[in-house]
């Protein structure tokens, strides 16, 4: 893909940018990767259901922040309606339009179209990617559902700093994409290496942004990323350890850097050759 083409499938970042997107800001960026996580914090351990947001802020419900992960529904015997129920809505009408905008972004960049959802999941935060169609009347390549309490537990630990959760969402929603194209393009390897490539496709594509513009806090997305990693060995939900997610999100994002022309196919390969070897 030549650089042209892809500025020109991103091309919706750029209005995206200046009027909705997430994190919109135009500024000197850091270096990727981020660095090394940030220890323990008031934040992380639970001080943060004190900081609702305010009048001017986003509308989120009371109560603890947790941390929360993915899950990944290639399997049909994972039922809908035991991970939650489907909503309308996150909680805020603008909270909804920028989904739908990042959604459309997202599509672009890594070449699969599938539906977006919204679920007041039925355990921790989370978000779901499944290869199935869950709304009749959207058509798509799978479906794409994030959860009320994974966005707002983000919003109330950043202290709706809207640059922070939006990079917090925007991870999870650019590795749930992740999933749709595995979906499509390849076999599943197992846990973990199903949800590290996630991550790598996770960090080409906040990378890619960054590239083009957005403001992009990459510490914030590290941290995430390392946060909920896990030391579940043993079971089938094991996403990866807390470095081995870092590491893989750091690769997608060095790949990026490294060859600013590499699109979503090419930099899938690249993260099948680097994790499931």
């Amino acid at each position: 893909m030549t650089q042209k083409n892809r500025r020109t499938f991103f091309v919706d970042v750029s209005t995206f940018l200046v009027a909705t997107a997430m994190c919109v800001n135009r500024s000197a960026h850091a270096q990727w990767p981020p660095g090394a996580p940030r220890k323990s914090t008031p934040e992380r351990d639970g001080a943060s259901e004190q900081y609702s947001s305010n009048s001017d802020g986003y509308s989120v419900p009371d109560g603890p922040s947790e941390v929360g992960g993915c899950t990944y529904l290639r399997s049909s015997a994972i039922k809908l309606s035991d991970i939650g129920e489907i909503v309308s809505s996150l909680g805020d009408s603008r909270i909804d339009q920028l989904a739908e905008a990042e959604a459309r972004v997202l599509s672009s960049a890594f070449r699969v179209r599938p539906a977006l959802g919204f679920i007041r999941e039925a355990g921790a935060p989370n978000a779901f990617a499944t290869n199935k169609r869950v709304f009749e009347d959207r058509p798509g390549n799978g479906t794409v559902l994030l959860g009320q309490k994974m966005v707002s537990s983000n919003i109330l630990q950043h202290r709706n700093d809207f640059s922070r959760w939006g990079t917090a969402v925007m991870l999870v929603m650019a590795h749930e994409w992740g999933h749709i194209l595995q979906f499509q393009t390849m076999k599943s390897f197992g846990n973990p290496l199903d949800e590290l490539i996630a991550d790598f496709m996770a960090g080409w594509y906040l990378a890619g942004k960054s590239q083009l513009g957005a403001r992009v806090e990459y510490r914030v997305a590290g941290e995430e990323i390392y946060s909920i990693g896990d030391f579940a060995f043993n079971s089938p939900d094991h996403h990866g350890t807390p470095a081995q997610r870092l590491a893989a999100l750091n690769a997608g994002g060095s790949a990026s850097f490294g060859n600013p022309n590499l699109n979503s196919s090419q930099a899938l390969s690249l993260a099948v050759r680097a994790l499931a070897r």
